[in-house]
């Protein structure tokens, strides 16, 4: 007799209800962007805050979730030199649910080479540059595996908090760089056309000002007097680096008190007042003229 053989199916389907999925990760990206506002230096690039590998991790926690490095590889192109990594992310259970690899090169402008100083009567010199040793090029290689493993799992929560799912330790600060060349004789690929930035803050940006506010001991009436503006999401854009720089930086003083006018008639007898005072001998008021 011969037995029915039921063959597994592989239809995609929803494991979950999305709405309590969406109502957990919007608790997650609350919780991350209260952790994150407190960081003393953020990375900043236009505006956007991008996170750093231990706000990937702080995310992780939230789904018990931790990564690991796989493994870490030397590299030798023709003299440029670094160190390849894979990271991949565990489930509790121990199963890995993400796997991300990167590379850290000594030809990056960020970690060919390095000031070296050194001390001259009492005062700390530059006396030139040394290469960026390979252990440091081995660390950073694993961290962005690290977190580009964990980004690929845990991008979509981010976004909801309001930051740019690029992992900072990849950002160079060229990233506005115009395309180099043509390849193989075909014209360069055009870039997809970001987002318009705004002509003035976010909420996400002023919710951080607010915070930084906060911390620095700094009213909001004397934030914007600061920068000359009516509302906090007056601000420019292109300003928020800035402002954030000098709250740290303790640059904006507390606002001026309003000056009072003062009185011009007395309320005991109501005759007018003479240099901020009254001068009518018999009220109780009046002080004589030579005082």
């Amino acid at each position: 007799m011969n037995d029915i053989i039921v063959a597994p199916s592989h239809d995609i389907a929803v494991a979950r209800d999305p709405q309590v999925v969406l109502q957990e990760a919007k608790k997650a990206a609350q919780a991350l962007m209260t952790v994150v506002s407190q960081k003393p230096k953020p990375v900043m690039m236009n505006g956007e805050q991008y996170l750093e590998f231990e706000d990937w991790q702080t995310v992780a926690r939230f789904y018990n979730l931790t990564v690991r490095v796989a493994r870490t590889t030397f590299l030798d192109f023709g003299g440029v030199q670094g160190f390849e990594a894979v990271a991949d992310v565990l489930r509790p259970d121990g199963a890995i649910i993400s796997s991300a690899e990167s590379m850290c090169l000594n030809d990056e402008e960020k970690w060919s080479s390095r000031a070296k100083y050194e001390w001259k009567n009492g005062r700390k010199e530059k006396v030139g540059d040394v290469p960026v040793p390979l252990f440091q090029l081995r660390s950073m290689a694993q961290t962005r595996a690290c977190a580009k493993a964990l980004r690929n799992v845990l991008a979509w929560v981010v976004v909801l908090a309001g930051f740019r799912p690029t992992v900072a330790e990849e950002l160079t600060g060229d990233e506005e760089m115009e395309p180099r060349g043509t390849t193989n004789g075909k014209p360069p690929v055009t870039p997809p056309q970001s987002k318009p930035q705004s002509a003035t803050v976010n909420q996400n940006q002023i919710k951080l000002l607010y915070v930084k506010l906060k911390a620095a001991g700094i009213t909001e009436d004397a934030f914007k007097a600061h920068y000359g503006i009516e509302h906090m999401d007056n601000l420019p854009a292109a300003k928020m680096n800035e402002a954030l720089k000098a709250i740290a930086d303790g640059e904006i003083k507390p606002a001026a008190p309003e000056e009072k006018p003062l009185p011009e008639i007395c309320a005991e007898c109501g005759q007018p007042y003479a240099n901020g005072a009254c001068r009518n001998p018999s009220c109780p008021e009046g002080r004589p003229e030579d005082e």
